[in-house]
């Protein structure tokens, strides 16, 4: 460094500090994925005592929990977590992770508590174990179950969206859409 003139020192410096400043701003983006990362695992970690305790309310407001909390995260990783490339690419795979627990959380709550879904819309795929057609109303059942939908289908198992409604000793999900793979 002695060896280099004035005007080099000062161009190395100049560098040296945008090189500081960036990783900094990386820095601390990473650090806020992060936290949010630890967040998630708390919150993944807590639904597994309450689902061996058949807590699934707690279950439920778990995933409620995660897939807001994901959202979150996902928005600084869209928004400014490009800046770390790498972490950008790790971050979205968390992401799409999470929405995968969740799914698969709330697919678990459904088929054990469904009547906490009561006024939620949800997506799940539905096994039948008959079908009744009533005022132009197809209704597919499983046990206290009861999808109520205009589309007629043969499938063993469909994919089906729509709002549950709960009643005395049945679970409807009426406005459903069905979703047959072809």
């Amino acid at each position: 460094m002695f060896l280099l003139g004035v005007k080099t020192k000062g161009k190395l410096k100049s560098w040296l500090t945008t090189i500081a400043v960036i990783i900094t701003i990386q820095g601390m983006i990473t650090f806020s994925l992060f936290i949010f990362e630890e967040s998630l695992q708390v919150i993944m970690f807590g639904t597994w005592p309450a689902k061996a305790a058949k807590q699934w309310d707690i279950v439920l407001e778990g995933s409620d929990m995660m897939a807001a909390t994901n959202v979150g995260m996902k928005t600084v990783n869209y928004c400014i977590g490009w800046v770390q490339p790498l972490a950008f690419f790790s971050y979205r795979a968390y992401g799409k992770s999470t929405d995968y627990y969740v799914k698969s959380l709330r697919a678990e709550t459904f088929a054990n508590a469904p009547h906490l879904f009561d006024k939620r819309t949800v997506d799940i795929t539905f096994k039948p174990a008959s079908h009744i057609e009533k005022m132009g109303m197809q209704i597919y059942r499983r046990g206290i179950v009861r999808v109520h939908s205009k589309t007629k289908t043969s499938e063993k198992s469909f994919r089906v969206v729509g709002q549950v409604e709960v009643r005395p000793k049945v679970i409807i999900i009426k406005n459903s859409i069905i979703f047959v793979d072809k």
